[in-house]
């Protein structure tokens, strides 16, 4: 999915909850930010990134089952189904590195 100003390619992503499951929080931001549902990993694979204020990301791999067609965010942001190669090429540079290290799932 796009930012919401639309000028970069980003994975879904929120903040810790408490009270709430990370990963059940990853889901729910699937669901808003790219309009996808289906089965979270409870495990999230952690990388150090640039690209964020916390300095480190957790991926939540998931399983899509369910691609809507219009969910939550779509007025703001685009999305697009691609292959991981084609993904590699979108994002920024510090998230390719965890793009390719989720290959290996």
């Amino acid at each position: 999915i796009t930012s919401r100003d639309g000028t970069y390619w980003i994975f879904p992503k929120g903040q810790t909850e408490d009270g709430r499951k990370d990963a059940s929080v990853a889901e729910e931001e699937a669901f808003e930010e790219a309009g996808v549902l289906g089965k979270m990993r409870d495990k999230p694979k952690i990388f150090d990134v640039n690209s964020s204020k916390a300095g480190q990301i957790k991926v939540y791999p998931m399983l899509v089952k369910t691609i809507l067609n219009k969910w939550p965010e779509s007025d703001e942001r685009k999305r697009l189904i691609v292959t991981y190669e084609k993904a590699e090429k979108l994002v920024q540079k510090d998230l390719r590195k965890a793009m390719s290290e989720m290959m290996d799932l």
